[in-house]
């Protein structure tokens, strides 16, 4: 179970099963490596995980018709349940870099592979390979349980008449339904309410070293402006036109480091302040100082 408060020093995260959709995977294995350290996070898929998801994500379309909620609603959530659950099998199944995985899903089609952070760009053939070899397994599973079909309903796609039984006593069950969803959304509420947190003090710690390294390049010049003003429109300007953490991580490091280069060789930093984004300027220095 992932809770909202974890501890910043872990190191790994496995999931020995997959979650229902790309987003909460990319929130349960961001929990390693908080300290900004290199942290690792393995996941366990096979067949039977797939047919688990698929069971899983029907179950909920199915309760998602007894919610009294207007049909536009039920439309967009089970439209966004079966994405996030196809593209969570593709990050599974297929081989690519992890991270441009990730940035795609969440509208970012600029971020360039990691080259050497998952297991794609650091072993492209050998993990083509083994995609390779999973999806023959399958079809070869597929092939043997057609021709057995009838014969074992327990093998059956989405397991038969038992996860049938399962999936009635799911769809029938309105209290259950109401408690799971009292459940989640107080569950939700907790995780909002700590990412904030979370989000607030890396997006301090991010101002602070860029506006280190602009002082740095500064010292030899004269400034237009202070560090920590500079510093601030700077990130705000990557944050507000960014919408993943894992795009956001490469461009705040890619600017420090420009800065750095530019100091390293004797070179000043240009930058011009933003007079007509003031509002917006002043709210950020407001919530480094505060």
């Amino acid at each position: 179970l992932f809770r909202p408060n974890v501890d910043w020093l872990f190191r790994f995260v496995v999931h020995w099963t997959c979650p229902q959709n790309l987003a909460a995977y990319y929130q349960e294995s961001g929990r390693a490596g908080r300290d900004g350290q290199r942290s690792y996070c393995r996941i366990y898929y096979s067949q039977p995980d797939k047919e688990f998801l698929h069971f899983l994500v029907r179950r909920d379309l199915a309760m998602l018709k007894g919610k009294k909620i207007s049909e536009a609603s039920k439309k967009l959530q089970a439209t966004a349940m079966q994405h996030g659950l196809e593209k969570m099998v593709e990050y599974a199944e297929m081989a690519h870099c992890r991270h441009v995985c990730f940035a795609k899903y969440f509208g970012e089609n600029d971020l360039p592979p990691c080259r050497q952070h998952c297991d794609f760009c650091k072993d492209p053939n050998g993990t083509m390979k083994r995609a390779s070899q999973f999806q023959a397994a399958c079809s070869s599973t597929k092939i043997a349980k057609a021709s057995r079909a009838g014969a074992n309903d327990g093998e059956l796609y989405g397991g038969g008449k038992r996860f049938r039984e399962e999936d009635d006593f799911y769809c029938d069950s309105a209290d259950a339904r109401e408690r799971m969803e009292r459940e989640e959304a107080a569950r939700l509420r907790e995780v909002v309410a700590s990412e904030f947190a979370k989000r607030r003090k890396r997006r301090e710690a991010v101002v602070r070293l860029i506006s280190l390294a602009l002082d740095e390049n500064w010292l030899l010049f004269e400034r237009p402006c202070t560090a920590i003003e500079a510093g601030t429109a700077l990130e705000w300007s990557i944050y507000r036109n960014t919408k993943s953490t894992t795009v956001y991580q490469h461009k705040t490091a890619a600017k420090i480091a420009e800065i750095k280069k530019l100091s390293k060789e004797g070179s000043q930093f240009e930058f011009v302040p933003e007079t007509s984004e003031s509002a917006s300027f002043v709210s950020a220095v407001s919530m480094i100082n505060s």
